[in-house]
């Protein structure tokens, strides 16, 4: 897998986490899933060159409705 054809994606908005959660496994097309981020201990990555802190992500979603969940999904270019 190369990592640079990651590209992370935060699910902003309400019932979102519900919505991911009931997709079929299939559907998600997940790469990786850091479920539970404020008590990992893995930083939350924004790109394969810079990483965002736990507290900044927390920041940065003040007062949003976040599903606490980073997935990376590749990008087809086709």
């Amino acid at each position: 897998m190369d990592i640079k054809k990651l590209h992370p994606i935060i699910l902003i908005g309400e019932g979102l986490g519900e919505k991911y959660k009931a997709l079929p496994i299939g559907e998600k097309k997940k790469v990786a899933i850091l479920s539970d981020i404020e008590m990992s201990n893995i930083p939350a990555s924004l790109s394969h060159k810079r990483n965002i802190s736990k507290n900044t992500l927390r920041k940065l979603a003040t007062g949003l409705e976040v599903y606490p969940a980073f997935f990376f999904d590749t990008i087809d270019p086709a």
